[in-house]
C-alpha cells in the first residue's frame, strides 16, 4: 500500500466508465467504482460532476450487486451531487454501479462535434489503481471518427472496432488527476441540437 493510500480510509481499486452516445447527442454514462476500505468510515459516498458543459443530468441510478440503493441528488455551486448509504463493517471491499444520462454535453464548432467527458474526476482524497474509459459510438459514425485523445494522466487509447474506442490506465491515479476522453466526428452526421451553454470545441492540446 502506498503513503496515499494510508492516509485515507479507503482507495479505489478500479473505476471503469463506459459511455454510451446515443443519436439524440445524449449521453448515457455508466461507472464501475470498487472501494477497498482499510479503516472505520462514514457509510455515505458521494458523486460531484460539474455541470459547466451540461444541460441536464437525469435518469439516475447507483446499485450494487444487482440491487438498486436509495439515493438523493441535488444540484449545489455548480456541481450535481449523487449521495447514496450502504452496510460498511471494515475491512472491505463495495463494487457500485452508477448509471445516469447527461442530456446537451456534446460540443460543436466548425463542422464537427466532440465527446468530452471527465471520467476521472480529480476533487477527492484517495487514489484510484486503475481505469478503463470506453466510448461506444451509435451505427451512423462507424468508421467515421476522425481524432480521439484523452486530457490528463496518461493512458493507452486505441480503436477497438469501428464504434468503439477504449482508454486505459494501469498505473495510479493520485488525488487530484483526472481523465478526460475526447471522440471528434463530423457533426452533420447526427445533426445535433445546440447546447444551453453554448459552443466551441476545445484545441487537441488543451
Amino acid at each position: 500500500m502506498n503513503h496515499a493510500q494510508a492516509a485515507s480510509p479507503f482507495f479505489w481499486d478500479f473505476i471503469d466508465v463506459d459511455l454510451v452516445l446515443q443519436e439524440n447527442g445524449d449521453l448515457l454514462v455508466s461507472e464501475t467504482q470498487k472501494y477497498n476500505f482499510t479503516a472505520p468510515h462514514t457509510n455515505q459516498r458521494y458523486r460531484y460532476i460539474p455541470l459547466t458543459f451540461v444541460d441536464q443530468i437525469t435518469d439516475v441510478t447507483v446499485s450494487e450487486a444487482g440491487q438498486q440503493l436509495p439515493i438523493k441528488t441535488g444540484v449545489e455551486r455548480g456541481q450535481y451531487w449523487i449521495r447514496w448509504e450502504h452496510p460498511l463493517n471494515t475491512p472491505e471491499s463495495h463494487i457500485f454501479q452508477l448509471n445516469y444520462r447527461v442530456i446537451g454535453s456534446i460540443q460543436a464548432n466548425e463542422g464537427d462535434s466532440l465527446i468530452y467527458w471527465q471520467a476521472l474526476f480529480p476533487d477527492r482524497d484517495a487514489p484510484i489503481n486503475r481505469s478503463r474509459v470506453t466510448v461506444h459510438l451509435p451505427v451512423q459514425l462507424a468508421g467515421k471518427v476522425s481524432y480521439f485523445s484523452g486530457k490528463g494522466v496518461k493512458a493507452k487509447a486505441r480503436k477497438v472496432d469501428p464504434r468503439t474506442i477504449v482508454f486505459e490506465i494501469k498505473r495510479p491515479i493520485r488525488p487530484g488527476q483526472s481523465f478526460s476522453a475526447r471522440v471528434r466526428f463530423p457533426a452533420e452526421i447526427l445533426n445535433l441540437p445546440m447546447s444551453k451553454w453554448g459552443t466551441g470545441l476545445g484545441s487537441e492540446d488543451d
